[in-house]
């Protein structure tokens, strides 16, 4: 029987980690990451060097128009749809059983929302939390709950990861 390959995604509006727990042991193992191109971009450099020009409606005083959205967060929401789209890809390929994905708030909701329906449907967990910067050795202390979770609420005969 096929052992079942369950995907940590661990992500903020900047940074991913694609993490593997090793099989029979309470080890995580980081196997891809990568960083958002613009992230440590300053606002300025991410937008036009001006922003356009609106005229008032009586005199000639003209104003600069804000931005619909702030540059920082339009990158970071591209960001974890590129994400999203490589976990697309990677479902097509073969290369997980299920997911787990963790997040803070906002990124995780963008993140489930660039998933497709197929790839979705693999999620098994959501966890709200910033675990970006943490090492994987001491991502036990903060996964153990999940997975302790999974042996109790699995039923008898279930493939175990």
């Amino acid at each position: 029987m096929k052992k079942q390959r369950t995907l940590f995604i661990i992500a903020d509006g900047g940074h991913v980690r694609f993490v593997e727990k090793r099989i029979g042991e309470m080890v995580f193992d980081t196997v891809k990451e990568f960083d958002s191109p613009t992230v440590h971009e300053p606002a300025r450099h991410l937008g036009t060097d001006r922003p356009g020009r609106g005229r008032e409606s009586v005199g000639l005083a003209r104003h600069a128009v804000q931005p619909r959205t702030d540059p920082h967060v339009a990158g970071k929401i591209d960001f974890l749809r590129g994400v999203g789209e490589e976990l697309n890809s990677a479902r097509r390929r073969g290369e997980f059983d299920h997911l787990v994905l963790i997040a803070p708030g906002k990124a995780l909701g963008h993140l489930v929302e660039a998933l497709d329906t197929e790839t979705e449907a693999l999620v098994i967990t959501r966890l709200r939390k910033d675990l970006t910067r943490v090492p994987d050795g001491h991502l036990p202390a903060h996964l153990s709950d999940i997975v302790d979770g999974w042996r109790v609420q699995r039923p008898i005969g279930a493939a175990s990861s």
